[in-house]
């Protein structure tokens, strides 16, 4: 499996150190080759788990670029202050999984070329199965994985593999201008929530800050088909309408969900304007509304895990920063909400 772990010197070596002050960097605990017997026996409440894959987000005739995100991330988290507003005694820094072999042999695949497009969609197969057993070790450990990085495919993978550690179907409450429920016409990074819904790993799914001009009407028509497992609420409403404040939004989408039920939160970074993303959006919800979103669904009782995905920081001049910084604030806001319960 391509699950990289890092040692206490690779974070140092990340790490901005300064006299009289402490930094995540010097003392995140991180797991070893060994992790599967340390999450066993490890007293951290939420894993973190990074992905550095684009091939899904190509095969959704997407441009390259999220395998970049977790390392924007770790280099920015890294550097944050250790104190008392944060708990990271409860955190554990799994790894990062990188299909190297994938990469490489995806390279010169071109989404345009039919034959080229299939064989992207196979290689997201194959990463789904690798994902979807490492959210199953963690979840059945008994811990909270925090997913970052990678295309919004492996919401697929992260749904089965938890729905697979609870022994029952789940559900998912998402932030995105998409609702990622294309057709079932290949694996890509556009249609996981249909694959798991269709077949019986998700059932429920509730969209919030839906974009009305970006998702195409068979996509539309086969949610409004399921409208008693699947709810979408547009950022119109909101944000140009006013029918809604954004926490009444964030409540209503919410309330469609069960809270009995093992909840899966899903971010995609798309959602915030401005963002270096595959999709960049100028019109769409500021950082601080996607961090108000993040941490009061990460604070729900039932949260089984929380997945941020699709940064892409190298399609911005100055990308990794504004990248970095930005999960990491939301990556901070998770591990407040999760380990205060």
């Amino acid at each position: 499996m391509a699950l990289h772990h890092f040692t206490s010197s690779d974070l140092i070596q990340k790490t901005n150190t300064r006299n009289g002050e402490q930094k995540v960097g010097e003392t995140l605990l991180s797991c070893s080759p060994n992790w599967k017997e340390e999450l066993a026996t490890s007293s951290a409440q939420l894993v973190i788990l990074g992905i550095a894959e684009d091939i899904g987000v190509r095969a959704n005739h997407g441009r390259k670029g999220t395998r970049k995100g977790f390392e924007s991330f770790l280099n920015a988290f890294v550097n944050v202050q250790l104190n008392s507003f944060l708990p990271l005694d409860q955190v554990l820094l799994l790894g990062v999984y990188e299909p190297k072999k994938l990469a490489i042999a995806s390279e010169n695949l071109k989404s345009k070329r039919d034959l080229d497009l299939n064989q992207l969609r196979s290689f997201v197969k194959e990463i789904d199965k690798d994902i979807r057993s490492i959210i199953r070790i963690i979840i059945s450990a008994g811990k909270t994985p925090l997913i970052i990085g990678g295309g919004h495919n492996n919401a697929f993978p992260i749904i089965t593999g938890t729905s697979l550690a609870k022994e029952q179907s789940i559900h998912v409450i998402n932030c995105d201008p998409h609702s990622d429920f294309r057709s079932t016409e290949g694996r890509h990074s556009g249609n996981g929530f249909r694959y798991a819904f269709e077949d019986g790993f998700l059932d429920k799914y509730s969209i919030v800050g839906l974009h009305e001009g970006y998702n195409n009407q068979e996509n539309l028509d086969a949610m409004n088909a399921h409208s008693n497992h699947v709810s979408y609420r547009t950022f119109e409403d909101v944000f140009v309408r006013m029918k809604e404040s954004w926490s009444e939004h964030i409540t209503q989408g919410i309330s469609f969900l069960s809270n009995e039920v093992p909840l899966g939160v899903e971010l995609d970074m798309d959602s915030i304007s401005g963002m270096p993303v595959s999709a960049a959006t100028p019109s769409g919800i500021q950082l601080e509304e996607a961090r108000q979103y993040i941490h009061t669904c990460a604070s729900l009782p039932n949260c089984a895990y929380v997945h941020i995905c699709e940064a892409a920081p190298d399609l911005h001049p100055n990308g990794q920063l504004i990248s970095g910084k930005a999960l990491s604030y939301l990556v901070q806001d998770v591990i407040k909400a999760v380990c205060s319960k």
